[in-house]
């Protein structure tokens, strides 16, 4: 569960006070996630979201078939994880706005697995997807545990954690927030 937004205006902007409404909306979610939808309607052909994520969140690993996804990181430092069908890690992408800190943009075909973790601090990141929206198109990988199974959930971060050495080095103590979250 996640704290989300849709914008029924006609123009929206997202301005710097936006962002840290979203951040601060993002700090009490569940999930520690928050969005606001630049669509006004789940019906649209292009669903755009700004998503807040604050330091340790994840979300779990997942695929839409059939449609294409783009990541633009606003702040912040975003690690994308891509796993085949087994659950093993096939690559990992750092988003980063700053020059020297990874790509600035992502786009792939949303079929295979993939996940999102920040690195370190808040991260803020405009996310598209075609539309329409259906909250059962999502698969979510059957390999990982769900968000609200505590001790399954450890271990699996636990794996990703040993699989990159930049989680190893967001959660210095071994436990990322989206962890925290469920317990």
């Amino acid at each position: 569960m996640e704290a989300q937004f849709l914008g029924h205006e006609a123009l929206v902007v997202i301005d710097r006070a936006r962002i840290a409404d979203l951040k601060r909306m993002a700090e009490t979610a569940p999930w520690f996630v928050a969005r606001y939808c630049l669509h006004s309607d789940h019906e649209e052909v292009v669903q755009e979201m700004v998503i807040a994520m604050v330091p340790g969140a994840c979300t779990m690993p997942h695929r839409q078939l059939g449609k294409r996804k783009s990541y633009v990181v606003l702040e912040g430092d975003l690690l994308v994880l891509f796993f085949d069908d087994t659950g093993a890690i096939t690559r990992s992408i750092q988003l980063s706005p700053q020059s020297g800190g990874g790509a600035k943009v992502l786009s792939f075909a949303s079929d295979v697995f993939h996940t999102t973790m920040t690195l370190g601090s808040d991260v803020v990141y405009l996310e598209t997807i075609a539309g329409p929206f259906r909250p059962d198109a999502a698969e979510w990988a059957p390999w990982a545990p769900p968000l609200k199974d505590g001790s399954e959930l450890r271990g699996y971060l636990n794996r990703l954690q040993a699989a990159d050495v930049r989680l190893a080095a967001n959660w210095p103590d071994g436990v990322p927030g989206c962890l925290v979250a469920r317990q």
